[in-house]
C-alpha cells in the first residue's frame, strides 16, 4: 500500500480507500494525499478532505485505489509543522488522571522521570521529614494505582479518595495473602 500512496502524493492524485477508525467504525474515504509520515514503525498519511486536514494510520486502510482526479496542493502547507502541531494537540486531548501523593524524596525523584509532576506548596510541617507532596498526572487510575503500590511504604496517596481506598484495599489483600501462605 505504501508505494501506491507514495506515488499518489508525488503526482498529486486523489486516492480512495476503506478506513477503520480507532473506535472500530468503518467507511470509505476520498482524499487529497499531501504527505507521508513515519512514526516509529507506523506510517501515517496526512491528507486534505472537504472539512480540513486529517491524519490516517496506513495500517487501518484497505482497498487503496488511486483516482485519475488530480488536486492542487496548498501552497503554504508544511508537513513537518502540521505533524508537530497535530501530535501536540493529540497529547493534550489524551485523557489523564491526576492524583496527589506524598513521597519519600528518592521515590519522588524516581517518579519525576516517569510522570508529569508539580510540587505542592505547603507549610514546612505539612509533610513528614524528608517527604515531598506532588500533584501527579497519570495516564489512568490503573497506572496511578500501579505506581503507588510499587513505591510501597515510600508513598502515600492523599487524593483522590477513591484511589486512596483502592490502594489501601490492595495493600490489605497483599497482607492477607502473604500471612496465609
Amino acid at each position: 500500500m505504501l508505494p501506491v500512496l507514495q506515488d499518489a502524493v508525488a503526482s498529486d492524485r486523489q486516492v480512495t480507500f476503506e478506513y477503520t477508525r480507532a473506535d472500530g467504525q468503518k467507511g470509505p474515504r476520498t482524499v487529497d494525499p499531501l504527505g507521508l509520515v513515519a512514526k516509529g514503525t507506523s506510517w501515517y498519511l496526512v491528507a486534505r478532505v472537504s472539512s480540513g486536514l486529517r491524519t490516517y494510520r496506513i495500517s487501518r486502510m484497505q482497498s487503496i485505489c488511486p483516482v485519475a482526479t488530480t488536486f492542487e496542493r496548498p501552497t503554504n502547507f508544511d508537513l513537518a509543522a502540521f505533524w508537530m502541531q497535530s501530535t501536540s494537540e493529540l497529547l493534550e486531548r489524551r485523557q489523564s488522571y491526576s492524583a496527589t501523593l506524598s513521597l519519600e524524596m528518592q521515590a519522588a525523584q524516581s517518579l519525576r522521570t516517569w510522570c508529569a509532576v508539580t510540587q505542592v506548596a505547603e507549610k514546612p510541617s505539612a509533610s513528614a521529614e524528608g517527604w515531598i507532596t506532588l500533584n501527579v498526572k497519570f495516564e489512568s487510575e490503573e497506572q496511578a494505582r500501579f505506581v503507588a503500590l510499587g513505591f510501597g511504604a515510600r508513598a502515600q496517596v492523599l487524593t483522590p479518595d477513591a484511589l486512596r481506598q483502592r490502594v489501601l484495599a490492595d495493600a490489605q489483600a497483599i497482607i492477607k495473602r502473604c500471612s496465609t501462605g
